[in-house]
């Protein structure tokens, strides 16, 4: 059996960005040259969105407006020309209401249980036991906790000497133990019932031939357990994957890595690993070096994230901003999806789900077979560090950065009806007969919030959308073309005095704002690094029905910022507002 939890030298290295204070560094900067793949959008609002960065600067509600009109013009002459219409080559469809599917969709429900809220200081890492009724968490507080799931009660607080890097319940049958690891290099084992401390001493460990040349560790995580117990697997930060023999309190393997993982359902240990002079090739082989299969990919670097739990599958993260799964009897890629946070996913115990927790604190559900998401929900103040499931796959916890563990029950809701009519869909009340229909669709963006305001760049256009903050929920809404060139454009004014806790906008945010003077007086600081992601983004047509024929007029634009709020974007008055109505 493995882990039903994230794993990987990752987590590390996001609790150190955060501890140093270099946030900023993890986080997506898409704006200005972001390689990023363009979202399939209506012709209609791809036109809408293409203007000059002049005539935007000088009139943006008569340019925007301009570019509207005529899209929507022609793509209504189009269709009065055309009986028969070919179908539509992009896709989604614009449209308000839910057209029928030919395979019902999957729908699953995130509901809340408890929210374990005990830690002074972030929690880095949860598990949840094998009955499913208690759960670990470990924090940069110097403690590692258990907590029982029925009422939330705090059962057992382990105290260390540094940070808790990592905790795990064992699966040995009638065991109430824990495995901690810590910043200081240790490796415990926990009778979390009574408190004893049991550590495994890194003096057992028998050295492989270049464990004289590694690196200092001064950490580690846990990335596998042997079905019985009696065997764990963790990667340390000093490039070193060991396996540890519960019974013996002893290393029995001790081989430098780039990145590992570990698959002890079997006989023999099967590794995923990559090596710090290969890093975008993936290698599935025995601790002794054996080679079995191996899987070059086009990312920069790539990193083993999970096992499912039957050990056929295998989640790979890329610093191109997808995750792989691979089918580990084929060598085949069955799907791709993008990860919303730092790649901390974990496959449900029957492989149906997989879970992704994002920069944000949200939590994504995907179908473990297809990589559709089927949930959501945001709960947590800052990202979620790790995530792990119960081992029925009906709970879910989550640690977070901003202290709290947050438990879930997953629940499938009945599959919708594929011959049932099109119903009504949830957003604008339907427009009248003759009017174009709103467009909505999946946009690439980029947000920060300033002293003043915020920015988003919205990548089919190319364009930066300064929102002025007048009033609490509204202001005034500015366009400028995004002109950064990466080839020839600074990243950022190395000699400009940042105040602290503030952040020098970069790439094209910091280009306009250090150009224009009259958005840098306005808008002030960031107070938040930049974010990319993946908005909802609406388009709702105004104008009027005269003589039974459409006359365009102004509409509205909805984006969604990455906390989930609606802002709508007014042609007619060059605003912005809180809340799409």
């Amino acid at each position: 059996m493995t882990s039903n939890k994230t794993g990987g030298i990752l987590i590390f290295t996001v609790l150190m960005a955060f501890l140093i204070g270099s946030a900023a560094l993890l986080m997506p900067t898409m704006t200005g040259g972001a390689q990023a793949t363009d979202p399939t959008l209506d012709a209609a609002i791809q036109q809408a969105f293409t203007q000059t960065a002049e005539a935007a600067q000088t009139d943006p509600t008569e340019a925007f407006q301009m570019t509207v009109d005529a899209a929507i013009a022609a793509t209504l002459t189009a269709t009065a020309q055309t009986e028969e219409p070919e179908a539509p080559q992009v896709t989604p469809t614009p449209t308000n209401t839910v057209a029928p599917v030919a395979t019902p969709a999957r729908d699953v429900a995130l509901r809340e249980e408890q929210t374990l809220d005990g830690h002074d200081d972030i929690v880095t890492a949860v598990d949840i036991n094998r009955n499913g009724r208690f759960v670990a968490s470990a924090s940069t507080d110097g403690t590692a906790r258990v907590w029982r799931v029925e009422d939330g009660r705090e059962m057992a607080v382990l105290d260390h000497d540094g940070f808790v890097l990592d905790v795990a319940f064992s699966p040995m049958t009638g065991v109430e133990e824990v495995i901690t690891t810590s910043d200081d290099g240790s490796v415990r084992r926990w009778n979390w019932r009574d408190g004893e401390d049991i550590p495994l001493e890194a003096e057992a460990i028998i050295a492989s031939d270049d464990a004289d040349e590694l690196p200092a560790s001064d950490g580690a995580v846990i990335v596998g357990f042997s079905p019985s117990g009696e065997q764990f697997a963790t990667f340390d930060f000093g490039g070193a994957l060991a396996l540890w023999d519960t019974a013996a309190e002893t290393v029995t393997y001790r081989l430098p890595y780039g990145f590992a993982l570990a698959d002890l359902s079997g006989d023999m240990p099967l590794l995923a690993y990559t090596l710090p002079d290969e890093p975008n090739i993936v290698r599935m082989g025995s601790p002794d070096g054996d080679i079995m299969q191996q899987f070059e990919y086009s990312a920069g670097f790539v990193e083993p994230v999970a096992f499912s739990e039957d050990g056929s599958r295998l989640i790979v993260l890329g610093d191109d901003g997808l995750n792989r799964v691979v089918d580990l009897t084929t060598g085949t890629t069955l799907f791709e999806f993008e990860y919303t946070g730092y790649g901390l996913s974990a496959f449900s115990p029957d492989g149906s789900i997989i879970a992704d927790g994002s920069a944000n604190g949200r939590l994504n559900l995907y179908d473990g077979d297809t990589g559709a998401q089927i949930g959501t929900t945001r709960e947590h103040d800052g990202l979620i560090s790790e995530i792990a499931f119960g081992p029925d796959g009906d709970l879910i916890a989550t640690a977070g950065e901003d202290g709290t563990v947050r438990v879930y029950s997953i629940s499938e809701a009945a599959p919708a009806d594929a011959t049932a009519e099109p119903q009504q869909a949830g957003g604008p009340t339907p427009l009248p007969d003759g009017f174009p229909e709103v467009i909505q669709a999946d946009v690439q963006v980029a947000e920060q919030v300033f002293e003043g305001g915020r920015m988003f760049w919205v990548q089919p256009a190319n364009q930066i959308w300064v929102m002025v903050v007048d009033e609490d929920a509204g202001g005034e809404w500015l366009i400028y073309e995004d002109t950064f060139d990466e080839d020839v454009d600074p990243e950022e004014d190395a000699d400009l005095d940042v105040p602290d806790g503030s952040y020098q906008p970069v790439r094209g945010f910091g280009k306009l704002w250090r150009e224009n003077e009259d958005v840098r007086d306005i808008l002030g600081w960031a107070i938040t690094p930049e974010f990319g992601y993946i908005s909802r983004y609406e388009y709702v047509p105004g104008g009027d029905i005269v003589d039974e024929a459409y006359v365009p007029g102004p509409g509205f634009h909805v984006l969604f910022s990455l906390n989930g709020e609606a802002f709508r974007f007014n042609e007619d008055s060059g605003t912005w507002q809180l809340g799409r109505d």
